[in-house]
C-alpha cells in the first residue's frame, strides 16, 4: 500500500484518509472485471459493446475469406446489434 502525503491540517488530513478510503474501498467493490467493464452501472453497455465489436472483427475476417457470405453476415450482424440494443435497454429499465 502507497504511503499518502498527509497535511499537518488535521481537517484536511482527515478528510484526505477518508477519501483515500473511500477510493480503495469502490476499487475493491469493482473487483478484476470492474477494472475492465467499469462501474455496475456502465457494465451492461460496455459489455453488449465487447460482444459487437467480437462480432464485427470475426464477420471481417470471414468475409474477407469467403465472399459468398457476405449478405449473410450482413442481416446477422444487423441482428445482433438489435439483440445487444434490445439487452442494454432491458437491464437499464431494469437497475
Amino acid at each position: 500500500m502507497s504511503q499518502i502525503q498527509l497535511p499537518d491540517d488535521k481537517e484536511l488530513a482527515r478528510t484526505v484518509i477518508t477519501a483515500q478510503t473511500k477510493l480503495q474501498a469502490k476499487q475493491a467493490d469493482m473487483g478484476k472485471l470492474g477494472v475492465l467493464f467499469g462501474s455496475k452501472e456502465y457494465a451492461v453497455i460496455y459489455l453488449a459493446a465487447l460482444v459487437i465489436v467480437i462480432a464485427g472483427l470475426g464477420g471481417t475476417v470471414l468475409a474477407i475469406y469467403e465472399p459468398t457470405l457476405r449478405s449473410d453476415l450482413g442481416r446477422a450482424f444487423i441482428a445482433l446489434v438489435l439483440m445487444a440494443a434490445g439487452y442494454m435497454f432491458g437491464a437499464v429499465q431494469r437497475t
